[in-house]
């Protein structure tokens, strides 16, 4: 989830990464994006640097 906790990045075994926008007023959760970059599990999710409304992250997988 990331510091402002209106979203939440999700990695899937078969390498898929999901970012969802989080409601906490209703809690509830939209995806937003799905994205294709990993060919094995995704293993680690971890935020990074936020410069201004650009949120970055780094994931990583079984295969590096």
């Amino acid at each position: 989830m990331t510091e402002d906790f209106h979203t939440i990045i999700t990695g899937c075994n078969d390498g898929q990464i999901c970012i969802w926008d989080y409601s906490p007023d209703d809690d509830s959760l939209t995806p937003r994006s799905l994205l294709f970059g990993h060919s094995l599990a995704v293993l680690c999710l971890a935020n990074g640097k936020q410069q201004g409304d650009i949120m970055h992250f780094v994931s990583s997988s079984e295969s590096g």
